[in-house]
């Protein structure tokens, strides 16, 4: 992580700061990146994660619902 905040050492972090980006992103170098525009930390792209991870999770429940498999979902829930 050194590394790549030196690299960016002129980055503007908003009202965020390190330690709140770095948990953010768990430290995934992929994701930092993807939140570096115009030298300025953008978390949007966060979001965007969160909604399709949502509406994968609200798929697999509707999907369990259907079926009448609540033992499935309940598995679901307890492993995530």
């Amino acid at each position: 992580m050194k590394a790549w905040w030196s690299r960016h050492s002129r980055l503007d972090l908003g009202s965020s700061c390190k330690e709140e980006i770095e948990n953010l992103t768990g430290c995934i170098l992929l994701l930092l990146n993807e939140c570096v525009v115009n030298e300025k930390i953008d978390l949007s792209p966060l979001k965007k994660v969160g909604d399709k991870a949502t509406a994968f999770t609200d798929e697999i429940r509707e999907k369990t619902k259907i079926t009448g498999n609540q033992g499935h979902w309940n598995k679901y829930v307890h492993f995530i």
